[in-house]
């Protein structure tokens, strides 16, 4: 049942994103830092990468997303995705840079 599946993918996904970030967050005396950090990383993936990531699988696993969607669309959607993260990484290098560096920014 797709309920049931779900609800597992869900609980996965979150607990994979949280006890990570809990454990890094631990170690920071600069919660403003994780804050900005995740900020910066999540950013990138919500604007750019899940929407990408979305559209493709949407436009090829169901029927009303093949009409909806061209193969072009899905295909140019793997774009989006490496934008975002490739925003995540600029972003969050950004964020590091100017907490452990920043004369480099200037």
């Amino acid at each position: 049942d797709l309920d049931r599946q779900s609800a597992g993918v869900f609980r996965a996904v979150t607990f994979g994103l949280l006890i990570p970030i809990a454990t890094v967050a631990c170690f920071f005396h600069d919660l403003g830092l994780v804050n900005s950090l995740m900020g910066a990383f999540f950013g990138g993936m919500i604007v750019l990468a899940y929407p990408g990531l979305l559209t493709y699988f949407a436009g090829t696993n169901t029927p009303g997303g093949k009409y909806e969607f061209s193969r072009t669309t899905t295909s140019i959607s793997w774009v989006w995705v490496i934008l975002g993260f490739v925003m995540s990484t600029l972003g969050s290098s950004i964020v590091i840079l100017n907490a452990y560096a920043p004369d480099l920014l200037t």
